[in-house]
């Protein structure tokens, strides 16, 4: 929840695109403004197509039930990748002088882009190697100076 100004907000989503467009990385104008959205819909509709996924994976329930685990993989989680990261890499296939999603520079979507594949990655580190674009834009991310130091501080445990 988010308190601004005496009201408040409830949903992360909005909350997320309040504060992109209050630190200009919400895209110039209507047209990048709704291209970020439907990016970041992707990404949201790849998250709740794997999350039962993701939390077995996560658990240790894989390891007792591995027929039915490996199962999920071929049935929900590869063909999820495969359909959405499909989509986010014809976004990204877009040319843009920058090299980020939209032509106006960098915006939330290439951020949350750098955090989903950084997750997932993690998951299964070679299925994204057909995803290049996405890729490329991931690594643009990491190499901001801002957000190299950033992610310094992230890393830190915080006792």
């Amino acid at each position: 929840m988010l308190e601004w100004n005496t009201k408040k907000i409830n949903d992360g989503d909005a909350i997320l695109r309040m504060i992109a467009k209050m630190c200009g990385l919400s895209g110039q104008g209507i047209f990048e403004q709704a291209q970020a959205d439907a990016i970041f819909s992707a990404m949201n509709a790849l998250v709740f197509s794997i999350v039962e996924y993701v939390k077995i994976k996560l658990s240790s329930k894989h390891q007792t039930n591995f027929e039915t685990f490996n199962g999920m993989y071929f049935t929900i989680f590869e063909p999820a990748i495969r359909k959405y990261f499909g989509i986010l890499e014809e976004y990204a296939s877009k040319q843009t002088s920058n090299g980020f999603f939209l032509s106006s520079g960098i915006s939330f979507v290439d951020f949350a882009m750098f955090h989903l594949f950084d997750f997932l990655q993690k998951l299964h580190p070679n299925l994204f190697k057909q995803f290049p674009k996405c890729q490329a834009i991931v690594y643009r991310v990491s190499n901001l100076p801002k957000f190299q130091k950033y992610l310094k501080v992230k890393q830190k445990p915080l006792h």
